[in-house]
Protein backbone atom coordinates (compact mmCIF):
# COMPACT_ATOMS: atom_id res chain seq x y z
CA UNK A 1 0.00 0.00 0.00
CA UNK A 2 1.61 3.58 -1.04
CA UNK A 3 2.00 6.16 1.80
CA UNK A 4 -0.80 8.18 0.56
CA UNK A 5 -3.37 5.09 0.08
CA UNK A 6 -2.68 4.58 4.13
CA UNK A 7 -3.15 8.03 4.78
CA UNK A 8 -6.04 8.29 2.74
CA UNK A 9 -7.52 5.04 4.86
CA UNK A 10 -6.77 6.91 7.99
CA UNK A 11 -8.55 10.46 7.52
CA UNK A 12 -11.27 8.30 6.23
CA UNK A 13 -11.23 6.31 9.69
CA UNK A 14 -10.65 9.10 11.78
CA UNK A 15 -13.78 10.67 10.21
CA UNK A 16 -15.81 8.13 10.71
CA UNK A 17 -14.80 7.38 14.39
CA UNK A 18 -15.41 11.29 14.85
CA UNK A 19 -18.93 11.24 16.86
CA UNK A 20 -17.63 7.90 18.95
CA UNK A 21 -14.61 9.94 19.97
CA UNK A 22 -16.27 13.31 20.65
CA UNK A 23 -18.85 11.58 22.33
CA UNK A 24 -16.80 9.28 24.36
CA UNK A 25 -14.53 12.34 25.43
CA UNK A 26 -17.50 14.36 26.58
CA UNK A 27 -18.70 11.42 28.85
CA UNK A 28 -15.67 10.64 30.38
CA UNK A 29 -15.13 14.47 31.10
CA UNK A 30 -17.99 15.23 32.62
CA UNK A 31 -17.86 11.19 35.01
CA UNK A 32 -14.57 12.57 35.74
CA UNK A 33 -15.12 16.37 36.49
CA UNK A 34 -18.66 15.90 38.02
CA UNK A 35 -19.29 19.53 38.41
CA UNK A 36 -21.27 22.81 37.05
CA UNK A 37 -18.33 23.35 35.20
CA UNK A 38 -18.41 19.91 33.07
CA UNK A 39 -22.06 20.63 33.12
CA UNK A 40 -22.46 23.74 31.54
CA UNK A 41 -19.84 22.05 28.43
CA UNK A 42 -21.87 19.08 27.95
CA UNK A 43 -25.19 21.57 27.75
CA UNK A 44 -23.51 23.84 25.86
CA UNK A 45 -22.60 20.95 23.40
CA UNK A 46 -26.12 19.78 22.91
CA UNK A 47 -27.54 22.96 22.45
CA UNK A 48 -24.99 24.07 19.62
CA UNK A 49 -25.39 20.71 17.50
CA UNK A 50 -29.34 21.22 18.18
CA UNK A 51 -28.82 24.70 16.78
CA UNK A 52 -26.74 23.36 13.94
CA UNK A 53 -29.27 20.83 13.06
CA UNK A 54 -31.89 23.22 12.46
CA UNK A 55 -30.18 26.00 10.46
CA UNK A 56 -29.77 22.69 8.91
CA UNK A 57 -33.46 22.47 8.13
CA UNK A 58 -34.12 26.15 7.67
CA UNK A 59 -31.24 26.91 5.37
CA UNK A 60 -31.96 23.58 3.35
CA UNK A 61 -28.47 23.57 1.39
CA UNK A 62 -27.69 20.59 -0.47
CA UNK A 63 -24.73 18.43 0.01
CA UNK A 64 -22.15 18.36 -3.00
CA UNK A 65 -23.04 15.98 -6.07
CA UNK A 66 -21.84 12.80 -5.65
CA UNK A 67 -22.04 12.78 -1.21
CA UNK A 68 -23.35 9.16 -0.37
CA UNK A 69 -24.70 10.88 2.72
CA UNK A 70 -28.17 11.72 2.04
CA UNK A 71 -30.09 15.27 3.86
CA UNK A 72 -28.62 18.85 3.69
CA UNK A 73 -25.06 20.02 4.51
CA UNK A 74 -25.49 23.46 5.83
CA UNK A 75 -23.57 23.57 8.45
CA UNK A 76 -21.58 20.85 9.12
CA UNK A 77 -22.25 19.02 12.07
CA UNK A 78 -18.92 17.36 12.31
CA UNK A 79 -17.54 21.19 11.97
CA UNK A 80 -19.89 22.41 14.44
CA UNK A 81 -19.16 20.08 17.43
CA UNK A 82 -15.51 20.10 16.98
CA UNK A 83 -15.11 23.78 16.88
CA UNK A 84 -17.40 23.94 19.79
CA UNK A 85 -14.86 21.87 21.91
CA UNK A 86 -11.63 23.28 20.27
CA UNK A 87 -12.80 26.96 21.71
CA UNK A 88 -14.31 25.70 24.53
CA UNK A 89 -10.91 24.43 25.46
CA UNK A 90 -8.99 27.34 24.28
CA UNK A 91 -11.28 29.66 26.63
CA UNK A 92 -10.93 27.85 29.43
CA UNK A 93 -7.54 27.11 29.39
CA UNK A 94 -6.72 31.09 28.92
CA UNK A 95 -9.90 31.65 32.16
CA UNK A 96 -8.42 28.72 34.03
CA UNK A 97 -7.14 30.38 36.94
CA UNK A 98 -9.43 32.80 38.09
CA UNK A 99 -12.78 31.06 37.22
CA UNK A 100 -11.64 27.28 37.97
CA UNK A 101 -9.66 27.88 40.35
CA UNK A 102 -7.00 25.09 38.74
CA UNK A 103 -3.44 25.65 39.10
CA UNK A 104 -1.74 26.52 36.02
CA UNK A 105 -0.30 23.67 34.22
CA UNK A 106 2.82 23.72 32.53
CA UNK A 107 2.39 26.35 29.53
CA UNK A 108 4.14 23.56 26.39
CA UNK A 109 1.02 21.40 27.84
CA UNK A 110 -1.25 23.91 27.29
CA UNK A 111 -0.15 24.69 24.23
CA UNK A 112 0.10 20.83 23.05
CA UNK A 113 -3.50 20.28 24.00
CA UNK A 114 -4.58 23.95 21.93
CA UNK A 115 -2.84 22.58 18.88
CA UNK A 116 -3.96 18.98 19.09
CA UNK A 117 -7.28 20.12 19.43
CA UNK A 118 -7.26 22.76 16.84
CA UNK A 119 -5.53 20.22 14.04
CA UNK A 120 -7.90 17.43 15.04
CA UNK A 121 -10.61 19.77 14.14
CA UNK A 122 -9.46 21.17 11.15
CA UNK A 123 -8.40 18.07 9.93
CA UNK A 124 -11.48 16.04 10.17
CA UNK A 125 -13.34 18.81 8.77
CA UNK A 126 -10.96 19.13 6.25
CA UNK A 127 -11.89 15.60 5.43
CA UNK A 128 -15.29 15.89 5.16
CA UNK A 129 -14.72 18.00 2.09
CA UNK A 130 -11.73 16.47 0.25
CA UNK A 131 -11.50 12.87 1.54
CA UNK A 132 -15.03 11.84 1.82
CA UNK A 133 -16.73 15.12 -0.26
CA UNK A 134 -19.89 15.22 2.09
CA UNK A 135 -19.24 18.94 2.23
CA UNK A 136 -18.45 22.14 0.66
CA UNK A 137 -15.62 24.17 2.42
CA UNK A 138 -18.67 26.58 3.05
CA UNK A 139 -21.11 24.53 4.47
CA UNK A 140 -17.39 23.22 6.77
CA UNK A 141 -16.92 27.13 7.61
CA UNK A 142 -20.24 28.06 8.46
CA UNK A 143 -19.82 24.80 11.12
CA UNK A 144 -16.97 26.52 12.12
CA UNK A 145 -18.32 29.55 13.28
CA UNK A 146 -21.08 28.57 14.39
CA UNK A 147 -19.39 26.17 16.87
CA UNK A 148 -16.76 28.81 17.63
CA UNK A 149 -20.23 31.39 18.18
CA UNK A 150 -21.49 28.95 20.30
CA UNK A 151 -18.74 28.15 22.56
CA UNK A 152 -18.05 31.92 23.00
CA UNK A 153 -21.64 32.31 23.83
CA UNK A 154 -21.51 29.16 26.28
CA UNK A 155 -18.53 30.19 28.03
CA UNK A 156 -19.76 33.91 29.23
CA UNK A 157 -23.18 33.17 29.32
CA UNK A 158 -24.02 30.01 31.53
CA UNK A 159 -21.33 30.29 33.99
CA UNK A 160 -22.13 28.66 37.35
CA UNK A 161 -18.84 29.37 38.53
CA UNK A 162 -18.83 32.81 38.56
CA UNK A 163 -18.67 34.88 41.76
Amino acid sequence: MLASDLAHALLIALNRSCSLMVSSASFIFLVVQMNESATSLVIGACACAATGKALKRRLDHARPTGSSRAGKGMPSSHANSLFFFATSIAIRLTRRDAVLGMTTGAAWTDAVLLAVSFAYAWTISLTRVYVECDHTIEQVVAGVVLGSACAWLNEFTFRPWSL
